[in-house]
């Protein structure tokens, strides 16, 4: 394994610069509204690589780009987990050297736009295998960057996948990733602090103890999970953008209770993400927090403990889910197939188990969850990876998730009754209903 981290030429540089430009992704967050308020149709994928011929030399090298959360050279637990399995594929392949390139997640430099400029101007540069965030990948399979990969890995087939890692993997129903790093909202607390919270959010909502979520979040998580759970949907039988108001006035009115009663402050709508909330609840403003697994596992507080989303008008909160994926941007089918069976390596269910452990991520494969070593956690997280549910895809998030961020915070504030923020809401993603 071959760390690299040299600098580009001055004139390559200036082209990243001009071209990242266009865009940059952060992880997590969804892509910026049409300036039309409809959904952009999809550009056509890729054609999947053919399969390797027997005239194919094996190659001698593969190009790894990782975030710096995943630098093997990292004197971690993950990092010299993943060191050293690396080290082991490299002993299986005999002259084989896997050359790791840090990438950041977001800027000009990001593993996304680097994957956009280097495709036109350094082809041999791209990487033959990728992690990215499950929004990356999404964006980079439509524009071209990636190859599907489904002729080398069966997701559908292999009952070995939560239901929301499948999910994720999938773009225009093809698949062009691998997940291997998952993570679900919760609900975290602390139980020297606080009392158990119900396992329904109408007697949170009697214990009148504060939770803490991101009232702020263009992608407004929270709500789109209690709206799901009351039946809500985000698109019609078309694949256009809806909201259901019957769904949204109910979350709505139970935000407007819990403003009233001190279950959730105002000043909740500052809280622009679930990194934001989570500073929040370290900084004990509150001792209930929705936000991601990841921040709880990461950190390990002794102080804290997580239990399921509660359930809404006595049906379950599916937990909103996402992933971090192994994907190929090689159109060489040797070095595609190599890369793809170093990712199926890197997402085998026992170093899974080990690596999501230490890395603070969950896993994706149930019988991974089943080698975790802490009995706690896997009684903790077992249900709910397996009730999770992946995120809409780019296009919809992009336009739902403003519109009812817009909808809680107007509640929350006292700006709107829930019927008006709700129907303004659905304006805003429908256009006026006749």
């Amino acid at each position: 394994m071959k760390p690299h981290r040299g600098f580009w030429p001055a004139s390559f540089l200036q082209l990243l610069l001009i071209l990242s430009l266009a865009g940059c992704s952060v992880l997590g967050f969804a892509q910026p509204t049409p300036p039309n308020g409809t959904a952009t149709a999809p550009a056509p994928l890729p054609s999947a690589s053919p399969s390797p011929t027997p005239t194919d030399p094996p190659p001698q090298n593969l190009i790894l780009w990782l975030p710096p959360a995943f630098d093997p050279s990292l004197p971690t637990p993950a990092g010299q987990i993943l060191a050293a399995r690396l080290q082991q594929f490299e002993q299986r392949h005999n002259g084989l050297t896997i050359e790791v390139r840090i990438k950041a997640i977001s800027g000009p430099s990001s593993l996304l736009n680097a994957l956009s400029v280097t495709a036109p101007a350094a082809p041999a540069a791209l990487p033959d295998l990728i992690a990215l965030p499950r929004t990356d990948m999404e964006i980079a399979a439509i524009k071209g960057l990636l190859y599907p990969v489904e002729a080398l890995v069966n997701l559908e087939d292999d009952p070995d996948w939560y239901p929301y890692a499948r999910e994720l993997a999938s773009v225009q129903g093809e698949t062009f990733g691998i997940p291997f790093a998952g993570d679900a909202l919760a609900l975290l607390y602390r139980p020297s602090k606080t009392s158990v919270p119900a396992s329904d959010w109408e007697e949170v909502l009697r214990q009148s103890q504060p939770v803490i979520f991101a009232a702020g979040d263009p992608r407004a998580l929270n709500t789109l999970a209690l709206y799901l759970s009351a039946g809500g949907t985000v698109e019609n039988m078309q694949g256009r953008p809806e909201l259901s108001e019957e769904a949204l006035k109910a979350v709505l009115r139970f935000y407007d209770l819990g403003g009233r009663s001190g279950l959730f402050s105002y000043n909740l709508t500052q809280l622009r993400d679930e990194s934001q909330a989570w500073q929040a609840y370290s900084e004990q403003r509150a001792h209930r927090v929705v936000t991601w697994s990841s921040y709880y596992l990461s950190n390990r507080p002794a102080d804290t403990t997580l239990i399921a989303l509660p359930a809404f008008q006595g049906l379950a909160v599916p937990a909103p889910a996402s992933a971090w994926l192994w994907a190929s941007a090689s159109s060489n089918p040797a070095r595609q197939a190599l890369a793809i069976e170093l990712a199926n390596d890197l997402s085998e269910s026992n170093f899974q188990a080990q690596w999501t452990s230490a890395a603070g991520y969950l896993p994706t494969r149930p019988s991974a969850m089943a080698d975790w070593q802490d009995p706690s956690l896997r009684a903790l997280y077992g249900p709910i990876l397996l009730n999770a549910r992946a995120l809409p895809r780019n296009d919809l998030l992009s336009l739902i998730g403003p519109a009812l961020e817009e909808a809680t915070q107007q509640v929350l504030r006292q700006e709107a009754d829930p019927l008006a923020a709700a129907q303004s809401a659905i304006q805003r993603v429908q256009g006026p209903q006749p």
